[in-house]
């Protein structure tokens, strides 16, 4: 195999492939996850319980995490 193919192998393996297993399929994975457990809780004990989950988890995403947690690793 010519230098030239094992090196575009090489840019393959390190973009397309994480690309493809961590955006695209971890994400969904993810969406999937997260949506059942609200669904279980709308289906368990109620709206109420589903919406102060998916708030909480927004809190925790949207707010502690980049304005609380990362500052204090930096």
């Amino acid at each position: 195999m010519p230098v030239w193919k094992s090196a575009l192998a090489i840019f393959y393996g390190g973009t397309a492939e994480e690309i493809l297993f961590r955006l695209f399929l971890m994400t969904l994975l993810v969406w999937i996850t997260l949506s059942v457990i609200y669904g279980w809780l709308y289906w368990k004990k109620g709206l109420e319980s589903a919406m102060i989950a998916h708030f909480s988890t927004d809190i925790v995403l949207h707010m502690l995490i980049p304005h609380v947690i990362a500052p204090l690793l930096i």
